[in-house]
């Protein structure tokens, strides 16, 4: 924890003399935010703030370094969420790069191949991040591309979505949940006379329990058109 002292011990002086009486010693942690928070003493007609501070990302990462020496060290996926982690918070990213590694080199799997992808690309190497992304998406589960198309489209990129969706409907036809997946891009990018082919053609496929929300999609598209 770090604090200034002289500047808590200004404030304590400054702290308002006539503050509503509490009968009891109280401590309230106010306006707490990321690492960071007030803590206030009330007793009788006195309060007083002091501002504590930690540096959370330098905790977490040194928590994964401890607990690397464990069993956690065989498996690939927590090597991977610690690299995620420093991708993700934009910290320490060298040392995500060398995590990320240390899980390729247990399984390689495309949500690694991924992590290693987008930390290439945060570290300005736009064109080895690409050709790792092509290699994920080859050795990728139907769930982990449909995963990811997602989170292209959450991010805003719908056209790059719809191609990981179209790459997961022609790499597994008889997946209906692959065809949805690519319906509810097109419907996404507001393509709805595709969307609602796509929708039809997912329905065939569907288990008897989706029938009523792809129904619900493609009235709600036809209403649009």
């Amino acid at each position: 924890f770090t604090y200034d002292a002289k500047e808590d011990a200004a404030r304590v002086a400054v702290a308002p003399a006539e503050a509503p009486f509490a009968e009891h010693l109280v401590y309230t942690v106010e306006m707490p935010g990321p690492g960071q928070a007030l803590v206030t003493l009330h007793w009788e007609k006195t309060r007083a703030s002091l501002p504590v501070a930690i540096d959370v990302h330098a905790v977490v990462l040194a928590s994964m370094e401890r607990q690397f020496r464990g069993p956690q060290q065989y498996n690939w996926q927590a090597w991977n969420t610690a690299a995620r982690y420093c991708l993700n918070n934009k910290v320490a990213l060298d040392q995500g790069m060398k995590w990320v590694d240390r899980s390729l080199a247990i399984t390689e799997a495309m949500p690694n191949l991924m992590t290693k992808a987008d930390l290439l690309a945060a570290q300005g190497d736009t064109a080895q991040a690409a050709t790792l992304r092509e290699r994920a998406l080859a050795v990728g589960t139907e769930p982990e591309v449909n995963t990811y198309g997602y989170q292209l489209m959450a991010a805003g990129q719908v056209d790059e979505a719809i191609a990981v969706f179209a790459k997961n409907v022609k790499d597994h036809p008889a997946s209906w949940n692959a065809v949805d997946s690519l319906a509810e891009g097109y419907a996404t990018k507001g393509d709805a006379r595709r969307a609602i082919e796509l929708y039809t053609r997912a329905r065939t496929m569907a288990p008897a329990a989706q029938y009523k929300r792809i129904d619900g999609e493609i009235a709600r598209l036809g209403a649009k058109k």
